[in-house]
């Protein structure tokens, strides 16, 4: 349930209201219920700004006592602006409970950083870059573990005509664990088509 009301001509108070019943059917101990509630603003000036900056409270109940019932602050942050028809720049950050490993029998509490960039060169060229950070906390019966998680890519792409494209993609994760041997780095290159 999500309501804004109207505070002059390019401002709203908003408020966002989610309950959420959670059950599984082969893992009853991840049966929870969730809420939370946030209140902020939103702002757009024209059509080539926008803001919504929302912040609150969010509580996770679990039906059974594996898990503790927690809670946290919450925020939900989007930016958009795009000075000119051809450059689009978007940032969001977000704070969320999780699903983690159900084989594990864990959650996550995640907070979220994302930068995107995207460009037209012409109708037929345009570019994308994307750079993002998620900080994890693993939560498990007995223990926590935190774990950062970088990820990029950079994008290219080529509108052949109406029904064909094509792209080179250029990808960079990077995984630091609680347990030095679980960290990695991975980059890879991707040549593809869309029809």
């Amino acid at each position: 349930l999500s309501f804004d009301y109207l505070l002059s001509d390019y401002s709203y108070l908003a408020t966002k209201l989610v309950f959420q019943d959670v059950s599984f059917d082969l893992n009853p101990i991840q049966d929870k219920t969730r809420l939370i509630g946030l209140v902020g603003f939103k702002w757009q000036t024209t059509a080539a700004t926008r803001l919504s900056a929302l912040i609150g409270y969010q509580r996770v109940d679990f039906e059974q006592n594996q898990f503790n019932d927690d809670s946290a602050f919450k925020w939900q942050l989007d930016w958009q602006w795009h000075p000119v028809e051809s450059t689009r720049l978007m940032l969001s950050s977000t704070r969320d409970f999780q699903e983690a490993n159900r084989l594990n029998n864990s959650y996550r509490l995640v907070d979220t950083h994302q930068l995107e960039i995207s460009h037209s060169f012409s109708p037929f060229i345009s570019a994308r870059a994307n750079l993002g950070l998620s900080q994890e906390q693993v939560i498990f019966s007995t223990q926590s573990l935190d774990e950062d998680y970088f990820f990029s890519e950079v994008e290219l792409n080529y509108q052949r005509n109406d029904w064909l494209s094509l792209f080179i993609r250029y990808s960079y994760d990077d995984l630091r664990a609680h347990q030095a041997i679980l960290d990695y780095q991975r980059t890879g290159i991707t040549f593809g088509f869309n029809v």
